[in-house]
Formats: C-alpha cells, structure tokens, sequence
C-alpha cells in the first residue's frame, strides 16, 4: 500500500496532468496562424505520400478567445484552408524562447488536439501524461502529419504517447528509487516533457531509417481522400514491420 506521501504525491500529479495545458491569458500573446494548401495536394499526395502547405496569415491577440473568434470570421478569398493553429507565447519572453502551447483546427474552425505540456524554453514543464481518450489513434493506423513547417506527410503509427497513469508509475518510480535520494526534489529525476507527447510514425518498414517522433497535435487522420492503392501500400509497411 502505497504511504500517505505517495498518495498525496500521486493526487498532485493527477491534478497537473489534468488540468494542462494552464491558462495564462494574463501574461500570454496568442498567434493565429492559418495554413493553406499550396499545390495541388491529392496529386503530390497519390504520387509522393506527401504534400505541401503555406502560412497565408499571422495575428497577435490578447486571449485565445479573440483568436478562436477571428479563426471562426476568417475568409479564405478562394483559398483552400488546411489547418488553424493559435500558439500561445509569454509577452515578455526572449524572442527566441518558442511557444508554451498550441491548439489545432480543421478547416472548418474544430478542434483537432492541443498540447499537453509547455515548450517554451524559459517555461518548460513535465509533461504528466495524455488522458487516455485524448490518444486518437493506435499503433497500425494510417495517419498523416504535419512538419510544423511546409510538409505533412503520410505514416502508419506504431508508437503511442504515454497515459497519465503510465507517467505516474515512471514518477513512482522516481520517487521511492534510493539512486535519487541526493536530489534536494526527487521530482527533478522525472525527466519526461514534451518531446515526450507524441506518437511515433513510420512510412517503411526500416524503423531506424524512417521513424519519426511527433507531436501529438500535429498528427491527424488523412484531410484528403487516400486512394485504396495507396492504403495498400501502407497496410503492407505495417505488416513488413511487425514481421521484422
């Protein structure tokens, strides 16, 4: 049975991961940005497995609801709309300290997923684990995923991000192993954070030289049409790679 520190360590932790990612409307700028397509995409789709995607706008407001307003009134004049995305960025950080949290929406204004963790430089957070019904996808599934940059990309997933409960044994762990007993807080031996919320993605069979490591609100279900051919193909990089 767990002692009466554990358990009160343990409810903490559930609290952290529970109500991630935190609200900082009061010292936060918030970006809108909206991608578009910026080829012809089923075709570079159907014969490359991947396509790509401008930034057509950027807005700084100063709460996320002014931005999921102005993302509910945008106008595409004409243009096909990929993705919304608001980051989240401290007002008086060092330029070059990132962002804390995202937030990504479909073409029509939903949302997608969010992060779960800060990945601001200055700010870094553990990151505590995903609720289970925020895991979309299981190994096997045929996804595509977003570079952050110009390029999404098709992939099977073969690897998951941890569960609030799995994170919570790991932290156990840290905190009742005597190799961390020097630590003036044993949490600080608990090294997961946001890199560590994401999904693992394949697109051959060759694990080493083709997995990559997502972040998990940049991952989605095909936005286009996949053609059967297609799918095939990659039903069979997964199967390749379970058989090696």
């Amino acid at each position: 049975m767990e002692d009466i520190k554990l358990t009160e360590r343990r409810a903490d932790f559930y609290q952290r991961a529970s109500s991630a990612p935190y609200n900082r409307d009061e010292d936060g700028l918030f970006i809108l940005s909206v991608w578009t397509y910026a080829t012809d995409a089923e075709i570079d789709l159907e014969r490359c497995g991947s396509y790509s995607v401008i930034k057509a706008g950027e807005w700084r407001f100063r709460s996320k609801a002014e931005a999921e307003e102005a993302l509910r009134n945008y106008g595409a004049n004409g243009k096909r709309v990929y993705r919304f995305i608001i980051s989240e960025i401290p007002e008086d950080s060092p330029s070059d300290g990132g962002i804390r949290y995202e937030w990504v929406y479909d073409a029509y204004g939903r949302l997608i997923d969010n992060s779960c963790a800060s990945m601001h430089h200055y700010d870094r957070e553990k990151f505590y684990g995903r609720p289970e019904d925020k895991i979309r996808f299981k190994p096997g599934d045929l996804v595509e995923w977003f570079d952050g940059c110009d390029t999404v990309t098709l992939g099977v997933v073969v690897g998951l991000p941890p569960t609030i409960d799995q994170c919570w044994e790991r932290m156990k762990c840290v905190l009742t192993d005597r190799r961390f007993e020097k630590l003036s807080d044993k949490e600080d031996g608990y090294i997961l954070d946001f890199t560590d919320d994401s999904y693992v993605v394949i697109d051959t069979p060759d694990y080493m030289a083709s997995h990559e490591h997502v972040a998990s609100h940049y991952v989605a279900f095909p936005s286009i049409p996949v053609s059967e051919k297609l799918r095939g193909m990659y039903a069979k990089v997964y199967r390749d790679y379970l058989a090696t």
